[in-house]
């Protein structure tokens, strides 16, 4: 799991396609993403979001209340 969270808008968004890249090419199991705060900008966590579909390591992208919802379903 990554935890990635941002009250202020800002570089922390920015930082969603490494993360991906990261995810796809270093990680030795599949990830599940949990973004929170109101800081990053909607187009960029919505952008990591569509990468689950390219990205085999990519299992899902969250905010906390749908993690919530997600895992009590497929965990």
């Amino acid at each position: 799991m990554s935890v990635n969270g941002s009250k202020l808008a800002g570089s922390v968004d920015e930082k969603l396609p490494y993360l991906n890249l990261n995810i796809q090419n270093c990680y030795p199991a599949q990830a599940v993403v949990l973004i929170d705060g109101g800081g990053m900008k909607p187009q960029a966590v919505s952008w990591l979001g569509k990468q689950v579909g390219f990205n085999q390591n990519l299992l899902s992208v969250h905010n906390l209340s749908s993690f919530i919802a997600w895992s009590n379903n497929n965990l």
